[in-house]
């Protein structure tokens, strides 16, 4: 006797009251993102309990200290509910930037779905919520730094290569964040320094150069010999680059020449007596042959 069997069940979801699960404690998040912007992230909660249909994510955020919860929202009082395969949300915060940026935050993150009912015809809706997650701390996005760093000095290393030095700014008032590195910017100098066609060739030409953490030497290779080179160094955070160092936009110096002086060496010098043949004259004088080789050497 043959049995037949069917195609299996599409997975169902389970219909539980509400949510069961905690969503994932958000990774800790030190900048990154948009200026006026604290990002959120977390882990999903699986499907298997989720706990109904249309489920979403609810996000609420507030500055270290304060008591009340604020709501992630889109529009100024609409809460914002995040699609389940989203895992991070950017808040939009408002307020001076200085005030909010790179400040201390706290966040947490709780599922919700929602509950269809239909009695007597009248269909309702229901939103149902699971618990929230745990607190976890986070950093406001930075901001763009406006110091520059200062006393920028070029010391030539031979014919293709300099040194470059550099001093940290002296004022941090400008730099929201942390400093991740700098940042040798290059280029050559076609025309005068402080000119505005030296700023054309500049975006048209610049190379640059990047050393990570507090480093403030660094060595441009590759250039070419005998020529004039404009250099400026920025610093950057996760926003961005800082603006080139103000009276100090470009310092011109020329690289070092490759020098070479040729060198006279003689390393061959015989004299040969052509034998006497047949029909040649017995007096002849004997035939010398010499050569020499020649080569570069720099000094």
């Amino acid at each position: 006797m043959c049995t037949a069997l069917g195609w299996p069940a599409r997975p169902a979801r389970c219909s539980s009251p509400c949510p069961a699960a905690v969503p994932g404690a958000a990774e800790y998040h030190c900048g990154g993102g948009k200026v006026k912007t604290l990002v959120v992230r977390w882990k999903k909660i699986p499907l298997a309990y989720q706990g109904g249909s249309n489920f979403t994510y609810d996000v609420q955020y507030r500055r270290v200290g304060d008591a009340d919860w604020l709501e992630a929202s889109r529009i100024v009082g609409k809460p914002m509910h995040i699609p389940p395969d989203h895992v991070e949300t950017a808040i939009v915060l408002s307020g001076a930037t200085n005030e909010i940026s790179f400040k201390m935050f706290e966040a947490r993150v709780r599922g919700a779905s929602v509950k269809i009912e239909t009695i007597n015809n009248v269909e309702t809706k229901t939103r149902l919520t699971g618990p929230w997650s745990d607190i976890i701390r986070l950093r406001s996005a930075e901001q763009v730094p406006v110091s520059a760093p200062i006393n920028i000095r070029i010391t030539p290393f031979n014919a293709t290569a300099v040194d470059v030095f550099w001093e940290p700014p002296l004022n941090y008032d400008g730099i929201v964040g942390d400093i991740l590195g700098y940042r040798i910017v290059y280029w050559p100098r076609i025309a005068s320094a402080c000119s505005v066609e030296n700023n054309k060739y500049k975006v048209l030409l610049a190379q640059r150069q990047t050393t990570y953490g507090k480093a403030t030497y660094g060595q441009v290779i590759g250039l070419e010999a005998d020529s004039f080179y404009c250099f400026s160094v920025q610093l950057f955070n996760s926003a961005g680059d800082s603006p080139s160092p103000l009276g100090a936009t470009s310092q011109p110096i020329r690289c070092g020449r490759q020098t070479c002086q040729p060198t006279w060496w003689c390393t061959a010098l015989a004299s040969t007596a052509a034998s006497a043949s047949p029909g040649t004259a017995s007096g002849s004088s004997p035939m010398r042959r010499a050569w020499m080789d020649i080569w570069c050497a720099t000094g």
